[in-house]
């Protein structure tokens, strides 16, 4: 199955770490593109029809998208081909202190069917880590990160590279999380691989700038998330014009 995952937060002028001391973000800073920009890379980037909108739905927040995974996986529709459309990678930056090392030390020290059941997850679920749990659970069989054209990729990728990518390579095209040991102190880093008991199976990843990606395969699913904490009030009108594509489900 392959999914379109939308982040609204792609569709302005600048990234943004999230708004700390406002509950959106300022619009002077962050503008929101055209109505026309965003149906020209809908329509000719990722090659969308309004005539034939394709199921999916609206999430307010990012991380919400992770039970919708699991309710695919129900009726065996996993793993999933998934082209994310963001200005944040998702997978870990900023919370690989904490939140990955739980995934590493936990949730990989578990029974594969039994790894969405275990305590703490919505303790340590965020907008800014659900991919790599969706990894952790074996749902995902290829990335597509199509990233802000405004991110510099020569100083690395929006994600937690040293950590979650095949032998420390951001470079390799590969994700690939270490199992670590479950009592081991610390998150891993180069320097304590000694703690590592083995890895998880290799998930291609691609890296594109939004401006060059051209898609030529369909999508089974379209989903569209809000993320109000990294973007301004003026970008919902972008909303309404987005959900056009897309057929909702309940």
């Amino acid at each position: 199955m392959r999914i379109l995952d939308i982040d609204l937060d792609f569709f302005l002028s600048d990234i943004s770490e999230g708004s700390r001391r406002t509950p959106r973000l300022h619009e002077d800073e962050y503008i929101p593109w055209q109505q026309t920009e965003v149906t020209a890379f809908l329509e000719c980037n990722l090659g969308l029809k309004k005539e034939k909108p394709i199921p999916g739905k609206f999430f307010t927040y990012h991380h919400e998208l992770l039970r919708e995974l699991k309710e695919l996986t129900d009726v065996h529709l996993s793993p999933f081909q998934i082209v994310h459309i963001d200005a944040h990678a998702d997978m870990g930056m900023d919370y690989a202190a904490d939140s990955l090392s739980y995934i590493l030390k936990d949730i990989l020290n578990t029974n594969i069917e039994e790894r969405i059941y275990q305590p703490r997850i919505r303790e340590k679920l965020n907008e800014g880590n659900w991919l790599v749990f969706a990894v952790a659970f074996r749902w995902v069989q290829e990335i597509t990160y199509v990233f802000h054209p405004k991110l510099n990729i020569s100083q690395g990728p929006d994600f937690a590279d040293d950590i979650i990518c095949k032998n420390s390579d951001v470079d390799s095209g590969v994700i690939q999380l270490p199992i670590m040991k479950p009592y081991s102190e610390g998150g891993y880093t180069r320097q304590n691989d000694q703690h590592i008991t083995g890895y998880e199976p290799e998930v291609p990843i691609s890296l594109i700038c939004g401006n060059k990606y051209k898609n030529t395969l369909p999508f089974d699913r379209i989903y569209l998330t809000h993320s109000p904490q990294y973007t301004p009030e003026s970008s919902d009108l972008l909303i309404p014009c987005i959900r056009e594509y897309i057929k909702e489900t309940l």
